[in-house]
């Protein structure tokens, strides 16, 4: 009825007596249906140019990622039951292609050390600015920069407790758990 299609009103539809469609108002406040950490990995990898076994090895790859964006498993267990045609070394040449061509950057990574350097190196790529203070903060003294062990830093590094608290502040606009950012998290 023509009138009905007149009546239309940003998703909800007026019946002729003036009343709003109760169906059509209870379609308009539904969420759309979200999708997980794994469905939004692949749909991003769907578009990535690879060749097949490094596209194969991506998809199983993406099986393993947790929700925190982390591939946790030891590369043993993953690749004890491989799809046929698909080697060790396939899966070890698809994580590095995944680590730089999905978002968020630091996806995949095996643990938090390599997170963090995964998004220094895109920082570093994206921006073009020098993250060296921090880079070396997360290679060799995050875990006396997690105990907030500044003054040994210092003393090893030779870093100023001023460079390594700018080094640090940086650290704060990296996520430690890529895998929050997607999906059903």
């Amino acid at each position: 009825d023509q009138s009905d299609w007149s009546t239309m009103n940003r998703g909800t539809r007026s019946r002729s007596s003036g009343e709003r469609d109760a169906k059509m108002d209870a379609m308009a406040n539904t969420a759309a249906r979200s999708c997980s950490l794994q469905e939004e990995l692949t749909r991003q990898w769907d578009l990535v140019e690879t060749e097949d076994r490094i596209r194969r090895a991506g998809y199983v790859l993406i099986d393993w990622v947790s929700d925190d964006g982390y591939i946790r498993d030891p590369m043993e267990t993953i690749t004890k039951a491989l799809p046929s045609g698909l080697t060790p070394n396939d899966i070890e040449d698809a994580i590095p292609i995944i680590q730089q061509r999905l978002e968020p950057v630091g996806i995949c990574a095996r643990n938090l050390q390599q997170c963090l350097l995964l998004q220094i190196d895109a920082w570093e790529r994206d921006h073009n600015i020098d993250l060296t203070v921090s880079r070396v903060l997360v290679s060799t003294y995050l875990h006396d920069l997690e105990m907030n062990r500044l003054p040994q830093i210092a003393r090893k590094s030779g870093y100023t407790i001023e460079q390594i608290n700018q080094g640090k502040e940086f650290l704060k606009h990296l996520n430690a758990r890529p895998g929050s950012l997607l999906g059903n998290t």
